[in-house]
């Protein structure tokens, strides 16, 4: 579960510096991650995921994308 919340963290930082396509690789890393986790942790995780992936497109301005999160 750490590793999912420092990705999800560092992928934040790489967005607010402007690095897109870093914060994009760590949080598929995370997505990745998050599959081995059990049924009862995942659901936070994955709306904390989501949230930080649906930001990503909008910085990057991929707004079909962004739109699919909603």
């Amino acid at each position: 579960m750490n590793k999912i919340s420092i990705k999800n963290n560092l992928s934040r930082a790489y967005i607010e510096k402007g690095n897109y396509d870093q914060a994009e690789q760590i949080i598929q890393e995370a997505f990745r991650h998050l599959v081995l986790l059990e049924n009862k942790d995942k659901e936070s995780f994955y709306s904390m995921l989501l949230h930080t992936n649906a930001s990503l497109q909008l910085k990057n301005k991929k707004y079909d994308s962004a739109i699919s999160y909603v």
